[in-house]
């Protein structure tokens, strides 16, 4: 027995024996195992009494989780590490299923249910609705053919396009100092009235707009602070390239570019919307007006078509799930109120205007332009003695000269015009939308305050413009551009 003064005292055995309420044979052989191992016995009673028996089960179970193949949600709002299944995987008993047929030890269901549920973040994917046309079409022509030489080929040309689709992936998630990447894209149109009356599927609505730009950062995070939501209604403005353009002129004068010599912008090939000479008018007219003096550089990269997967599904995916929390909505403040918990909310005409970039850009740009817009995936618009535009059909290589794309004697510098706001919406969209109220909240319907909005565009007591009349007003060269 040890004492501060001596590491061991001597005691009367029968008193230490009788004081611990041990037996004399226990003792002994603690003491034999000590001066023969120079270690105690590990305590052996109590504890789990079936991990041993149950451990192999669970590690068997575990393997046979960690290879199931699965895919991330590009809907999601952060970068997660949930992992979904096949659409043909619909259950975890039927997985249990697919265990038990191949494992040399089958355990219960709810065994295997516990450790799905405790040890694993795996979750049930939907069928696909946004898949690749070309990835579906030589799939289904690879199991049509019988031909090895074809049947090579088409599996060559699978692999060639999905590689691609893989380098622009690569694109977005690139790090470098000194590089800004920014995405944009439009969420699916939402209709005002939202009501849940089943008339509503036949009968045209006004549509809100939502475009949103994503300054992208290294960790993947969206916040309120790098996500832009950019909104607008049907008969504010059109959907159209002017429209998107200002959206993204706003935001590159929004974003902090400090250190940033050169800005990635990403968004889909949509012709109308973002890929054409408006667009480029707009980034070239940036880029020598407004960038920093030491930002030189422009580059614009379009996806492979059906893998343009962008960090603003993300968003969209979350403003989906709260939006189909909501069923009615009548005004759109209700909207922006919901668009407000995910990302920062400009107003069309009250924190940014439209700018005609199409008629400035028909102005100055040549015609025919010498370079071709949609038979290439990048394009690189530099900043020197002139702004140059430069066209690349691939996401590595650089094969291509630069262009001066504007007329003789022009440039960049010249500013749009303001688009005035008001779209007029035809009779007929205002007559279904009258009888959609009528149906939803009877005779009386406009002198209800929640529906004031929904009365003011049928009576056309709104942006009352004839329809597909634009009216402008211009701007001097040195006056701003948009609001800030």
């Amino acid at each position: 027995m040890r004492t501060q003064a001596d590491p061991f005292a001597r005691v009367c055995k029968d008193f230490f024996l009788k004081a611990l309420s041990v037996g004399r044979c226990r003792v002994e052989g603690i003491a034999k195992n000590f001066m023969t191992t120079g270690i105690l016995r590990a305590e052996t009673r109590g504890g789990d009494q079936k991990g041993a028996t149950y451990g192999g089960k669970r590690k068997a179970v575990s393997n046979f989780l960690q290879h199931l193949k699965g895919r991330e949600s590009h809907y999601g709002r952060n970068k997660t590490t949930k992992l979904y299944l096949p659409p043909s995987i619909t259950s975890v008993r039927q997985l249990w299923n697919m265990f038990s047929q191949s494992a040399s030890q089958p355990v219960q269901y709810e065994f295997f249910r516990r450790v799905f549920k405790h040890k694993f973040r795996i979750g049930f994917g939907s069928p696909k609705t946004d898949a690749c046309s070309l990835c579906e079409r030589v799939r289904n022509q690879i199991k049509a053919e019988s031909d090895p030489l074809k049947k090579q080929s088409l599996m060559t040309e699978l692999r060639i396009h999905k590689t691609r689709a893989n380098v622009f992936y690569r694109l977005i998630t690139e790090k470098r100092e000194g590089l800004k990447i920014i995405c944009f894209d439009h969420q699916q149109n939402q209709v005002l009235p939202k009501v849940p009356d089943q008339i509503a599927y036949y009968s045209r609505q006004l549509y809100m707009y939502n475009f949103t730009v994503v300054d992208c950062r290294e960790d993947g995070a969206l916040t309120r602070e790098n996500v832009f939501i950019y909104t607008w209604k049907e008969n504010d403005n059109p959907k159209n390239s002017p429209a998107c353009a200002s959206a993204v002129f706003h935001a590159l004068r929004k974003i902090d570019m400090t250190g940033i010599d050169s800005v990635r912008l990403v968004s889909d090939a949509c012709g109308g919307q973002n890929k054409n000479s408006t667009f480029l008018y707009m980034a070239g007219h940036w880029l020598s007006k407004h960038a920093p003096r030491d930002l030189k550089r422009i580059e614009m990269a379009f996806p492979v078509r059906g893998h343009s997967f962008l960090p603003c599904d993300r968003v969209f995916g979350v403003l989906e799930k709260q939006l189909r929390l909501k069923e009615r909505i009548y005004d759109p403040k209700e909207y922006i109120e919901i668009y407000k918990r995910q990302g920062t909310v400009f107003v069309a005409g009250e924190d940014w205007d439209v700018l005609d970039f199409k008629e400035v850009s028909d102005r100055t740009l040549k015609k025919p332009l010498p370079i071709k817009i949609q038979d290439n995936k990048r394009f690189f618009i530099a900043k020197g003695k002139a702004v140059t535009v430069q066209t690349e059909p691939n996401y590595c290589n650089m094969i291509n000269e630069p262009h001066i794309i504007t007329k003789k004697g022009m440039s960049f510098s010249k500013n749009p015009v303001y688009v005035e706001q008001g779209v007029g919406i035809s009779e007929a969209k205002r007559a279904d939308m009258k009888k959609l109220m009528e149906e939803h909240a009877g005779e009386g319907w406009e002198t209800d305050q929640r529906f004031e909005f929904v009365a003011s565009v049928v009576s056309g007591r709104v942006n009352a413009c004839p329809e597909e009349e634009e009216s402008c007003s211009c701007l001097g060269e040195d006056q701003p551009a948009d609001r800030l």
